[in-house]
């Protein structure tokens, strides 16, 4: 079974040669469907925390629309991306340097939506149920997205990509709910 990745790891999936197309990306509405998701559970001047943030596309939409947006990673390249992002698109994203297997550095109640997407396949479901439990903490109301183990084309690229010896995410363990 793969490992976890590091934060130097996961830090190559993200550097400057993104800020272009990401730019270009979010000015011209072209959106993941985690982001358009998140657009319908938050509104303008919520407050709303994303929890392994990556690139930060989400957290940057979110805040080109109005939302009190902050981004958490363990990856510093990631944050900085952000930052580099945000800068270009005249919007304001927080940016948190931390583990989210650690006690968040917020105070109870914090946001109104803290969410995470592509953050909890990365464990074991044992530990899930934890980190939803610590991030809870911070949160109003919480929003997962995983990739859902149901997908024959997530699970057909998946299983080629590693037989090839190109996947590059680590430990991923798609789930089919989290009921």
């Amino acid at each position: 079974m793969t490992d976890q990745l590091t934060s130097a790891e996961w830090a190559q999936h993200y550097n400057p040669s993104l800020i272009e197309g990401l730019v270009e990306s979010l000015n011209k509405d072209e959106l993941s469907w985690q982001t358009l998701d998140m657009m319908k559970h938050t509104k303008p001047g919520e407050r709303v925390l994303e929890i392994g943030s990556g690139r930060g596309a989400t957290s940057l939409y979110l805040a080109k629309k109005g939302r009190i947006s902050t981004a958490l990673d363990f990856a510093q390249p990631c944050l900085d991306l952000t930052k580099a992002v945000a800068e270009r698109l005249n919007c304001k994203v927080d940016t948190i340097f931390a583990d989210a297997t650690k006690d968040l550095p917020f105070e109870d109640d914090s946001f109104d939506v803290v969410f995470q997407a592509g953050l909890l396949e990365h464990f074991q479901k044992d530990e899930r149920i934890r980190l939803l439990q610590k991030w809870g903490r911070v949160a109003k109301k919480q929003v997962s997205i995983i990739p859902n183990a149901g997908s024959l084309a997530y699970r057909i690229g998946k299983a080629w990509m590693e037989k090839k010896g190109t996947w590059s995410y680590g430990l991923e363990l798609p789930q089919y709910t989290l009921y």
